[in-house]
C-alpha cells in the first residue's frame, strides 16, 4: 500500500488506520517525543520507561554505575591516560571529556551488555510470535524455550510494540502486547480476569525481579490509560527541535490517534509482566519464566505522583534572590511596621538611643502608642531630643 502524504491526514481524531504510514516519532534534544496534543500544540511527552524513575531510590544504579568505572579505569591503560590528562574537574571543558570518559569506561565494562541482550531477546520473542524462524541461539535459547513455554497455548496477542500516548499526564512510550489469556484468571486480591480480557503485558529479561515495583507500575499505567498513536517524522532526524518555530515543528510532529485493535481498550486495573530471566531461573526451584501481576490502580496513583514531583523539579520560584535589609530604615515605614521594630529591637546599654533613633526616623507616623511599646520597654518614659 502506498504511503500516506502526511498533509492528507489528519492530526488528532481517534480512527482506524487509514495508510500504512510508519511510526516514526519526531524527538527532542532528549530524545523525548514530540507529539501533537489534543488542542493542536507540540509537546515534549515524557518516555513512560522513565516516569516511574522519578519515584525510585537511584542510589543503587548509582554505586553499580561507579563500580563499573572503577573496574574500567584500573583495567585500561588508555582510559587512565585520558582522566589523568584533564586539568580538572570543574570546567565546562573538563566536564564534557569527563563524561566521554565515564561513558568509554561503562562500555569497557561491558556494563550496556544485559540491555543489548534483552533487546535482542525482545526483538526475537517478536519474530516467535509471528511465526517466523529465528537462528540457533546457543547459550540464550534457553530463553527463548522458556518465553514460548509461558505464552504457547496461554495467551492471544492483539498488539505487538505499539506507540501509546497518555495526554492526561503527557507520557509515551511503546508496550510490548496487548495480550488476552486464553482461560480464566485471578489476580492478587482476588479479582476474577475473565478468558479473552485484553490487558497490558510486559516482558522483562533482567537477572533479578527484586526491583519490579514502582517504576513498573507506573509505566504500565501510562500505556493501560493512553490511546494508540501514529506519528511520522516529516523532516528527518538531523534537524534540532530547538531551532523551529511552533508552526514548523508542528508540521514536522504529524501524528494520529488510533483506536485499539479490533476497538477494545486493554483494562486498566491490571497487567501483566512475564519474567523471563536471560541468565536462567533467578533462583534455584524457580521457573524458567514467572508471571506477575501488577496493580494499575496504584500505578496511576503513582503516575500522578512522578508527574507531580517533576513538575516541582521544573520550579524555579522556590528558592529566589532577596535584597538586603535595608538600613537605615526608609521614612515610609507603617505605624505597624514601626511598632514591629520598637518591639523587637535589641536589649542592652544602647536600647534607648536605638529608641530614639527610630521616633527620629519615622516622626511622622509616630502615635502615642509608640511612644507607650517604648516605655515599655525601657525603666522610663523616653524623652524627646
Amino acid at each position: 500500500m502506498a504511503l500516506v502524504r502526511a498533509d492528507q491526514t489528519p492530526s488528532n481524531p481517534v480512527k482506524a488506520p487509514t495508510a500504512d504510514v510508519p511510526n516514526s516519532i519526531f524527538r527532542d534534544q532528549w530524545k523525548r517525543p514530540l507529539v501533537v496534543t489534543p488542542s493542536g500544540s507540540v509537546e515534549a511527552y515524557t518516555r513512560a520507561s522513565t516516569i516511574g524513575g522519578v519515584l525510585e531510590d537511584q542510589n543503587g544504579i548509582g554505586i553499580w554505575k561507579m563500580r563499573q568505572v572503577a573496574w574500567a579505569l584500573g583495567h585500561s591503560r588508555p582510559l587512565r591516560l585520558r582522566a589523568a590528562s584533564i586539568p580538572d574537574t570543574a570546567s565546562s571543558e573538563s566536564k564534557s571529556l569527563l563524561k566521554e570518559i565515564t561513558n568509554d569506561a561503562l562500555d569497557f565494562a561491558d556494563s550496556r551488555a544485559a540491555a543489548d541482550v534483552g533487546t535482542a531477546l525482545h526483538a526475537l520473542t517478536e519474530r516467535v510470535d509471528l511465526g517466523r524462524p529465528i537462528p540457533d541461539l546457543e547459550d540464550d535459547q534457553a530463553a527463548i524455550d522458556a518465553y514460548i513455554g509461558a505464552t504457547r497455548g496461554s495467551f492471544t496477542f492483539h498488539g505487538t510494540e505499539q506507540f501509546v500516548v497518555c495526554d492526561q499526564f503527557q507520557v509515551a512510550g511503546t508496550f510490548d502486547r496487548i495480550a488476552a489469556p486464553l482461560g480464566d484468571m485471578t489476580t492478587q486480591d482476588g479479582t476474577l480476569i475473565p478468558a479473552g480480557s485484553r490487558l497490558v503485558w510486559d516482558l522483562k529479561t533482567s537477572g533479578s525481579s527484586k526491583f519490579f515495583g514502582i517504576k513498573f507500575a507506573a509505566q504500565l499505567a501510562a500505556y493501560a490509560n493512553g490511546v494508540r498513536y501514529r506519528g511520522w517524522n516529516t523532516i528527518g532526524d538531523d534537524v534540532d527541535p530547538r531551532t523551529l518555530s511552533p508552526a514548523e515543528k508542528l508540521a514536522a510532529s504529524r501524528g494520529e490517534r488510533l483506536q485499539w485493535p479490533d476497538g477494545i481498550a486493554p483494562r486498566t486495573d491490571w497487567a501483566l509482566i512475564l519474567h523471563v530471566p536471560q541468565g536462567g531461573p533467578e533462583r534455584k526451584g524457580d521457573p524458567p519464566a514467572q508471571l506477575y501481576w501488577v496493580d494499575l490502580t496504584r500505578g496511576l496513583e503513582l503516575l500522578a505522583l512522578a508527574t507531580l514531583i517533576r513538575g516541582w523539579r521544573a520550579r524555579k520560584d522556590l528558592v529566589v534572590k532577596a535584597d538586603p535589609p535595608r538600613v537605615p530604615m526608609a521614612n515610609g515605614l507603617s505605624a505597624a511596621g514601626l511598632m514591629s521594630m520598637i518591639r523587637e529591637a535589641p536589649a542592652g546599654s544602647d536600647l534607648r538611643e536605638r529608641l530614639q533613633s527610630l521616633w527620629r526616623q519615622h516622626s511622622k507616623v509616630w502615635t502615642q502608642a509608640h511612644t507607650d511599646a517604648c516605655a515599655d520597654r525601657l525603666p522610663a518614659r523616653l524623652g524627646r531630643a
